[in-house]
């Protein structure tokens, strides 16, 4: 038996209540015919900002409150320095390709960096690059040296931690100016940015699995417990957070479950967007396999109408001795001065 529970939840939060975050992205390219050798783009929290990519050389906005709010001259300077950070990357990989003693194949090296303002008031950031898909080198910000996973990255550490004013710059971006640009953007963008609480259905259409669908929600941070009696379930299968076209979020967790049992299972949910967590609980199948008898009435019932409008229809045509004909329905259409850093790290 088919139970839906949908989930009221409380009013949403304040705009700019939580932690916030910008980041950026940066991954050069080798050996891989169609994909651009070097993109870049922006996140504040879960949303794109910006992108810039070898093939079309030009930094642009990706949110219409970014394109409305920066000052002139803003996009002009965001392309110059990824152009700057794209022809570093050049050099890097065949330093690294060679390094790695390697002379062909497709090859990546990956820059992320940014900060976080806490909820608390306190800010975190990061600095880390990436080769082949796997760490490289990360800078200590506190500490203001880098440190080096592997042997081949040491060559790298010990070159820029000689330059101590350099790295001094760089904990100075990540605890000050980076934060800055943040609290900017996150005032442009505060509509968008708006905690939405999640719509949660909890159902077993099949009768012997349990599904807890939460979906429209942002941002993407979110917690689904799925739970028996009051116990949390561990053998949860989950489908992992996935984007609607909207720009909110969705995941479903499902279990396995005895229909004839008479256990109570419930969806928990806890969210920003939620001042306290939620539940919904689901009875249990109260029997067989079936849809609901409300269910069924009112799909009698709306089939009724659709004959009754159709006999009334066809004599209404017959009495004005019309011809058959089709209408078409109307179709739908459905930087030191700026916020990316202003210069490159020194080739690897």
């Amino acid at each position: 038996m088919l139970q839906k529970l949908l989930l009221l939840t409380a009013l949403c939060g304040a705009a700019l209540a939580g932690s916030h975050s910008l980041r950026y992205f940066y991954t050069g390219v080798q050996g891989a015919p169609g994909v651009p050798e070097f993109i870049s783009v922006g996140y504040v929290d879960d949303l794109q900002i910006d992108h810039y990519d070898s093939n079309t050389r030009k930094a642009v906005p990706r949110q219409r409150w970014m394109e409305e709010n920066v000052e002139a001259g803003y996009w002009d300077g965001e392309t110059r320095k990824r152009e700057g950070w794209e022809q570093t990357y050049k050099v890097d990989m065949k330093t690294l390709m060679g390094r790695y003693n390697q002379t062909g194949g497709i090859h990546t090296w990956q820059m992320m960096c940014g900060c976080e303002l806490k909820g608390d008031g306190s800010v975190g950031g990061f600095w880390q690059y990436g080769y082949d898909g796997n760490d490289f080198i990360a800078f200590d910000k506190d500490r203001k040296v880098w440190t080096a996973p592997t042997a081949a990255a040491v060559i790298t550490k010990n070159k820029w931690d000689k330059d101590t004013a350099y790295n001094e710059q760089e904990k100075d971006y990540l605890e000050q100016i980076c934060i800055e640009w943040l609290q900017k953007y996150v005032e442009y963008g505060q509509e968008s940015l708006r905690p939405v609480r999640p719509e949660v259905t909890l159902s077993s259409p099949r009768g012997s699995r349990l599904s807890c669908l939460a979906t429209g929600f942002y941002p993407r941070a979110i917690e689904v417990k799925l739970l028996k009696n009051g116990q949390i379930l561990s053998d949860e299968e989950s489908s992992g957070t996935s984007p609607n076209q909207d720009g909110t979020f969705q995941l479903r967790k499902s279990v396995e479950i005895n229909p004839t049992a008479t256990e109570t299972y419930s969806c928990q949910v806890e969210h920003s967007s939620l001042t306290t967590p939620f539940t919904v609980v689901y009875t249990g199948p109260e029997v067989g396999g079936g849809p609901p008898t409300l269910i069924i009435v009112v799909v009698v019932i709306v089939v009724l109408l659709i004959v009754a409008a159709a006999i009334g229809g066809f004599y209404l045509y017959k009495k004005k001795g019309g011809k058959p004909g089709y209408t078409p329905a109307k179709q739908g259409c459905d930087k030191m001065d700026s916020s990316s850093n202003n210069s490159s790290n020194p080739p690897a």
